[in-house]
């Protein structure tokens, strides 16, 4: 496992994401990582424009069980528990096996930010309000990003 994470690490600093949707920050040691992902400006979702901090924690178990993800602080989302920043676990789980990486996961994590994570709630109150009052929900994401560039 940790031959594994070196490599990957590795491939994250010598390859950047083409698109510019994450980066590998900082290796706080060698099961817990914290990235960056930037949700772009033109793209047609609430969070674009936004850029969050996501520590991947790894089980020793690892490529064989996906890390837990976890955004810090809490984003406004419905699949992201707004008191551990834990993404749902379903969201990785489905279709996780030893060959996905962690550029997988970072991609799968931009994608949920531009579906606004619909088929994967885990706060009933963010998906209720997005669904009855979607300019309140798209405020309150707005606010969070305004807040997360001062």
């Amino acid at each position: 496992m940790a031959k594994r994470l070196g490599k990957e690490w590795k491939n994250l600093e010598d390859e950047p994401d083409s698109e510019d949707r994450f980066f590998a920050e900082v290796k706080n040691n060698d099961l817990e990582w914290v990235m960056k992902l930037l949700v772009g400006e033109s793209e047609a979702c609430c969070y674009a424009g936004g850029i969050y901090t996501v520590v991947l924690t790894f089980p020793s178990e690892y490529p064989f069980k996906p890390p837990v993800v976890k955004f810090t602080p809490p984003v406004y989302h419905p699949g992201v528990n707004q008191e551990t920043g834990e993404i749902c676990a379903d969201v990785l789980r489905e279709d996780w096996g030893p060959t996905r990486n962690v550029r997988w996961i970072m991609s799968v994590l931009y994608n949920l930010f531009l579906t606004e994570g619909a088929s994967h709630a885990v706060e009933q109150e963010i998906i209720k309000l997005k669904e009855e009052n979607y300019d309140a929900f798209k405020a309150k994401v707005a606010a969070q990003i305004q807040a997360l560039m001062e």
